[in-house]
């Protein structure tokens, strides 16, 4: 994973997936159920980060904080308004797998690194999500 930051668009997954959002190719819907397929398997990093920008583009459009966003995901939320419940529901499930440590490639990385920066953030995610 190439990441500069903790921030849900500080790494090249996520800007690689908001890349295919703005050219139509991926939705935040493919992001959030990506992260929450049934499966044993451990959640990758890649779809982890794609879920969690996904799951920053809901919240955005559920409360209206933009300030954060890359000019894409700013756009995307402009012009998509308010977020459905299901939606909502979507990136919490989405979210609270991917804070999972046990079965979360990205959860293991950030906590490898030592910082608990990364988990602040996505608990806030959350908790937003959650208002």
């Amino acid at each position: 994973m190439g990441a500069w930051g903790h921030g849900a668009f500080e790494n090249d997954d996520s800007l690689d997936w908001l890349a295919e959002l703005e050219a139509g190719r991926m939705t935040v819907r493919d992001a959030l159920e990506a992260a929450v397929a049934e499966s044993d398997d451990l959640l990758e990093a890649p779809e982890a980060s794609m879920a969690i920008a996904a799951a920053t583009l809901v919240a955005a459009a559920k409360d209206g904080e933009r300030t954060a966003l890359p000019d894409g995901a700013r756009a995307w939320v402009d012009a998509n308004g308010a977020a459905a419940k299901a939606d909502v529901a979507l990136a919490i499930r989405a979210v609270e797998r991917v804070l999972d440590a046990a079965g979360s490639e990205l959860a293991e990385l950030w906590a490898d690194a030592e910082t608990d920066e990364w988990r602040g953030d996505v608990e806030a995610l959350l908790a937003r999500l959650r208002r």
